[in-house]
């Protein structure tokens, strides 16, 4: 449930940081595991999954590891489906050893007819389902758009695909009125510290400003599993949020707002859904950040040193 009769700033962080009722299963980093990777692509006028083992290694290095064998084998539209981390098998029966270190494929490339152009759902680069039975098909997870009202707010959320996430949030920064400020929030699953944190620019931002930021640091806020923010109006009656599944959620004290952005959206290609799936919710899933990116401890202080500072601190506990 959303909460009731608070502050703004606290409903802010609540879409900073949603709770996952799902729980976030612990990352292991250690060499005495293996990543199993399923991902899929299209093989000339085929559609095609592929298996991988990624022995010991961290599950963002390893899906970018994936990807790219991917593009090594010339298959389209590579992306990353399923993920799971299992203890270290004695034998790898029906792989084969890849290019890069410590990564393994199947032998076996298994392809079906593909009877539309579609290039399939991308999981937004920092969370990936777990393979693991969920409530609903993980195929299930489309793009689009729902629309909902509670305790005075009404939201617009969108589920975008992984490849125009930066797009569809250029499109709608527009209906943020300038000058605009911008939160960003470091998760308490993040090495599992328990802490919620939430940084604000000191001084308030034109929406270019914001978009060049956001793009220049894409590895450390944009495509961290980690890591949500907010963009808000002065007034702080309309909010364009990203929270750490990615889910884009614009939101308004008035309902007119919502009918004046509805229209892009769909402009975007987006559909209205009645149920809109996702890994936030009914989902195991895993969060993380890819190779390059800044450590917790390392990206708080550099946003230190860009004017930021921290409003908001709270504990699971």
């Amino acid at each position: 449930m959303r909460p009731t009769a608070v502050r703004v700033d606290e409903l802010i962080g609540w879409v900073l940081a949603p709770p996952c009722i799902t729980g976030y299963p612990k990352m292991a980093t250690t060499n005495n595991v293996d990543i199993h990777i399923i991902a899929e692509a299209r093989k000339g006028k085929k559609g095609c999954y592929v298996n991988y083992v990624c022995r010991g290694d961290e599950l963002g290095k390893a899906i970018m590891l994936v990807l790219d064998d991917l593009k090594s084998l010339r298959l389209r539209d590579p992306r990353v489906s399923l993920a799971d981390i299992y203890e270290r098998s004695t034998k790898l029966d029906g792989f084969v050893r890849c290019a890069a270190k410590r990564l393994y494929r199947s032998y076996d490339i298994h392809t079906w007819p593909a009877d539309t152009p579609d290039r399939g759902f991308m999981f937004p680069l920092g969370v990936v389902p777990i393979e693991q039975e969920t409530p609903f098909d993980v195929d299930d997870i489309a793009e689009g758009y729902r629309i909902f009202a509670e305790d005075s707010w009404h939201f617009i959320e969108i589920m975008t695909d992984g490849r125009r996430l930066y797009s569809v949030l250029r499109s709608l920064f527009k209906y943020i009125m300038a000058p605009q400020t911008l939160d960003i929030g470091l998760s308490s699953h993040w090495d599992e510290t328990g802490v919620t944190e939430i940084w604000r620019a000191e001084k308030a931002m034109s929406g270019n400003k914001i978009l060049h930021y956001l793009k220049d640091k894409q590895l450390d806020i944009i495509h961290n599993g980690y890591v949500d923010f907010a963009v808000l109006s002065r007034a702080v009656d309309r909010v364009l949020a990203v929270s750490d599944h990615k889910i884009i959620t614009f939101y308004s004290k008035t309902n007119a707002d919502i009918r004046l952005v509805r229209p892009a959206v769909r402009a975007l290609g987006f559909h209205r859904r009645k149920h809109l799936r996702s890994v936030a919710q009914d989902c195991y899933h895993y969060h993380y950040r890819l190779p390059g990116s800044l450590s917790r401890g390392r990206l708080v202080k550099k946003l230190q040193k860009d004017g930021f500072r921290k409003v908001h601190e709270s504990s699971d506990d």
